[in-house]
């Protein structure tokens, strides 16, 4: 699932407002979590 995907399903707007809340939330961007999540 890509990030614009992800970011329309819970209704925000932009995938740059959807990014910093996510951020915010988990201290890394969903690029930088997917990479994390891929590795592990």
């Amino acid at each position: 699932m890509s990030v614009s995907e992800i970011t329309k399903a819970p209704g925000y707007k932009s995938q740059f407002a959807f990014s910093n809340v996510f951020k915010k939330w988990t201290g890394y961007s969903p690029s930088a979590m997917r990479k994390e999540a891929n590795q592990a």
